[in-house]
Order: C-alpha cells, then sequence, then structure tokens
C-alpha cells in the first residue's frame, strides 16, 4: 500500500511537472528568435512556419544561392515578424504566433558586380551602385590605386558611360599612372574618356611649359614671328604672351609647332588663337597630315615628332596663337 501511495503521488508529480515542462517551452518557442536556412530553423526545432519563394516573379521551392546574383526584394510575414539577412544569407523570425508563413521574393541584382569590385581591394562595404562607390572618396582612392582593382575596372565596359561622366571618378583614376594607362590604351575606354567633359583628369599635357624654344625640352618652331617678343616658344608658356607671325594679315602658310624629343600620340589639343587653325603632324618635318580642324579632339593613331598649328587661307586678321597645348598618355 506504501508503495502504491508512493508510485502514485511520484506519478503525479511527473505528469506536473511534465505539463509545466511543455506549458514553458511552448511559451518561450514563441518568444526567442529563430534562424531559418531554406526553411529549416535552426534553433528550436523544425517549428510551425511555412516558406515560400519568389524569384524575378515567378514561385520557386527554394531560394537562390549567395553567389547567383540576386539581393532580397521583400520580406512578407504572417504571425511572424522577418529579416533577410544577406551577409549570412538566410531569414531570422520572431515573435512567432501559432501557424506562421513568410514569402520571400528576390530579383536580380543590376549592381551586383560593384561588389565583386570591391572586393579586389578587399573593401567590405554595402555599396551597391557606382554612384555610393564615386562619393565615397577613401574607397575610390583604395579602388585606383590597386592594379587588380583597375583591371576589373578595364573588364567593366557596361560602366564606360557611368564612368567617364562622373568627375570623383575620373580625378582619382587619373591620378594613377597604372589605372589611367589601363583604361586610355583599353580601345572600349579611350573614345569616352577623349569625349568626357573630365578627359583633363585622365590626359596630360605633354609638352612642358617653355622658357626658350629650347628649354626645359624638345624645340618650337614657326615659319616667321613679327619678332623676337613673340616667338614660336610664346605659344607654349601657359598663357603668358603669344606668338605672332606678322603685323599684317594671316597667309595660309603662317604655322607655329613644337618638336618632340621622341614620338608622341597626342589625342587632344586646346588652342587659342585669332584665326581658325589646322593641326598638323609630321614626323619628318616636311611630309603633314592633317588631325583636326581648331577642335579639341584629333584624329590621330599614330605617333609623331613634329605636332603644328596652321593657319587656314589668307585673313585681314594678324595670326597670332596662345596657349597652345597637345595632350595625352
Amino acid at each position: 500500500t506504501y508503495i502504491k501511495k508512493v508510485s502514485i503521488v511520484l506519478s503525479c508529480f511527473i505528469l506536473l511537472v511534465g505539463i509545466m515542462y511543455f506549458t514553458f517551452a511552448k511559451f518561450e518557442q514563441n518568444s526567442v528568435e529563430y534562424t531559418l536556412i531554406n526553411g529549416v530553423v535552426k534553433y528550436g526545432g523544425s517549428g510551425d512556419i511555412t516558406l515560400s519563394y519568389v524569384v524575378d516573379g515567378v514561385s520557386q521551392s527554394t531560394p537562390p544561392g549567395k553567389s547567383d546574383g540576386y539581393i532580397i526584394k521583400n520580406v512578407e510575414c504572417t504571425n511572424a515578424d522577418g529579416f533577410w539577412d544577406s551577409k549570412r544569407w538566410l531569414l531570422e523570425v520572431s515573435n512567432i504566433i501559432g501557424k506562421a508563413k513568410c514569402n520571400l521574393e528576390f530579383e536580380e541584382a543590376q549592381y551586383n558586380s560593384v561588389t565583386k569590385w570591391l572586393a579586389t581591394s578587399n573593401i567590405n562595404k554595402n555599396y551597391t551602385t557606382l554612384t555610393e562607390v564615386f562619393n565615397d572618396t577613401d574607397t575610390l582612392n583604395t579602388l585606383t590605386n590597386n592594379e587588380g582593382s583597375c583591371d576589373y575596372l578595364v573588364n567593366s565596359t557596361d560602366w564606360i558611360n557611368e564612368v567617364t561622366s562622373n568627375e570623383n571618378a575620373m580625378t582619382y583614376i587619373g591620378n594613377n599612372d597604372y589605372c589611367a594607362d589601363s583604361l586610355y590604351f583599353d580601345e572600349n575606354w579611350k573614345d569616352a574618356i577623349i569625349d568626357s567633359t573630365y578627359w583633363d583628369k585622365v590626359l596630360k599635357p605633354l609638352i612642358p611649359t617653355m622658357s626658350s624654344n629650347t628649354e626645359p625640352s624638345g624645340e618650337c618652331f614657326s615659319n616667321r614671328s613679327v619678332n623676337v617678343s613673340y616667338a614660336p616658344w610664346k605659344a607654349f608658356n601657359n598663357g603668358d604672351g603669344y606668338w605672332q607671325a606678322s603685323q599684317g594679315g594671316a597667309t595660309a602658310v603662317d604655322y607655329v609647332g613644337y618638336k618632340f624629343p621622341k614620338a608622341i600620340n597626342a589625342k587632344v589639343i586646346s588652342i587659342g588663337s585669332s584665326v581658325p587653325m589646322s593641326i598638323e603632324a609630321s614626323n619628318d618635318g616636311s611630309n603633314w597630315t592633317t588631325l583636326g580642324v581648331d577642335g579639341k579632339r584629333l584624329i590621330n593613331t599614330e605617333s609623331y615628332l613634329y605636332y603644328r598649328a596652321r593657319s587656314i587661307g589668307s585673313s585681314g586678321a594678324a595670326c597670332y596663337v596662345w596657349q597652345l597645348q597637345f595632350y595625352g598618355r
């Protein structure tokens, strides 16, 4: 009898503890945070949660992989709160009440390649657009000073318009010779750089500020000068004076130019002149090729020793030129 009574009391006690345990366990299950990976609750068992996935507008049984090039567009849960952790690529849910359901919508990441570009310099930032990168000058400086990052940029030809139309991007590219040369000497990038509003951030002056016809380097020349105060080198003195052919009107043979120490491929000019000028180049000083007329861009695929600006036709105005400069890499 004693054993029976003890057994009954012990059984009731165990039953009571069991009821209390499961009651509190259920309460705890609804109040803790759960982490789901592909629909399986990582903590707390399987759980009463149903997940559905929509990828680019199409329902799927599983979410896209982390490296598939997608980003989360929307998370909508009923009877629970859901948050998608893109870094760990999983869904976190909390405050589960009864049977919960979460719908997850993914879309292709339009700028997924930006994250890959940042990774080439081990930059761990959550930028997804080029504009965000261009506005962060520290990040931009790191990228344009890393050869691997510059190589990645060269191959990102779909970025050409965005890069060449952004002043920050062009400035920092121009500050690093490897990056600037890599882009400028790539046929996909060269034309866009030359046509950019910010071309002078990447292209550099090829002629030094001259203090005489031969100093500090190269050789300035012309067909004539009105006097020594208007010598050829004055056209290349960064605006401090100018070259003038004569007191009278210009002729079709008035020209001023510069001979480089070695053949140079010039792509752009800047010039101030009183009359229309033809921009020409030569390797022997006798046979000349026309590269352009007064415009900024030169149609030039070759390297030349001699470059000159020649007046076009006769004019009643005197021919003089100032701030003549050729640009390239």
